[in-house]
């Protein structure tokens, strides 16, 4: 027997022959009287090498330090399946044995790949970035109070998912509180000026001004409102009452009889006592903001 490759040089003249390159090899026979014959042609594959497809790769930055970097879409081609996976960070830590990693902090990271007949991919490196926010500036609208009393601080541009941070003065690095809403409620007993942030992560806004004075309520309160459903003023409420988280307000009729009673800082009247809708005319409201506030009075009509 006689084992020749594509260029029709003799590589073999036994039962079995290795470490072939890839390509087409004949067998030839010969038998007992000299006569030789084609028996055989045989193709030896070539494995294509184990290669990491770098340029599909997907790369997120972490935003502000809070680990959300990714890395996703890691293709890898040739070699045997399956594939085994392995990520280390900076430390040499194995913190991942899947093709793509997410949750991640900025650092560097490195993937080796081995396949089935333990071929490895040459150790691939990629680094994750701390890309840093411009937060937006907190706005909040002064605030103007009768007495000293608790008040409440909202935020106005306040962003779904956002934290905010309250400081007693422009030079303060530590907050006095803070609050996923950017709503805040504090004890003010003199003219203040306190100052608010937008934080995400190590990321921080300037700080926003929020001035509160006390020289009277200003409230604006509705004269009338009509509570037909048409969905037009069909409620009544007083702008400016958020300020005030302890406000009491009542609604009597002309005999004197209470039609409605509230206590809160987010009142909506929808014209029903006891669940009916009150007849059309004048009814008188009082406002107690706090303790220490005079108490404010009026007429309203309902249409």
């Amino acid at each position: 027997m006689k084992w020749v490759n594509e260029t029709n040089q003799t590589v073999g003249t036994t039962t079995t022959i290795n470490n072939l390159v890839a390509g087409l090899y004949k067998l030839y026979l010969k038998d007992e009287n000299g006569c030789e014959a084609l028996y055989k042609s045989i193709t030896i594959n070539r494995i294509a090498p184990l290669t990491i497809n770098e340029g599909a790769i997907n790369i997120s930055s972490d935003l502000c330090g809070q680990g959300v970097g990714a890395i996703d879409n890691v293709i890898v081609t040739g070699g045997q399946v399956p594939y085994r996976y392995n990520w280390k960070n900076q430390d040499q830590q194995q913190i991942g044995t899947m093709p793509n990693l997410s949750h991640l902090p900025a650092g560097i990271y490195t993937l080796s790949v081995t396949d089935a007949l333990n071929c490895e991919v040459k150790t691939w490196q990629v680094v994750i970035q701390n890309q840093s926010s411009s937060l937006e500036t907190p706005l909040v609208d002064p605030i103007s109070i009768c007495a000293p009393t608790k008040v409440n601080i909202a935020v106005k541009n306040a962003v779904s998912g956002g934290t905010y941070r309250l400081y007693a003065s422009l030079q303060s690095t530590q907050p006095i509180a803070e609050q996923k809403n950017g709503i805040f409620q504090i004890d003010v007993a003199t003219n203040s000026s306190f100052y608010v942030t937008q934080f995400l992560g190590d990321c921080e806004s300037a700080k926003g001004v929020i001035n509160i004075e006390l020289n009277g309520a200003e409230l604006k309160i509705p004269s009338s409102f009509s509570p037909n459903g048409d969905g037009v003023n069909d409620l009544w409420s007083i702008t400016g009452l958020d300020k005030y988280p302890r406000a009491q307000v009542k609604i009597f009729n002309r005999l004197g009889t209470k039609v409605f009673e509230y206590t809160g800082s987010a009142l909506k009247f929808d014209g029903k006592y006891r669940g009916s809708k009150l007849p059309p005319g004048v009814y008188y409201y009082m406002i107690s903001l706090s303790e220490n506030c005079r108490q404010l009075s009026g007429s309203l009509l309902v249409l």
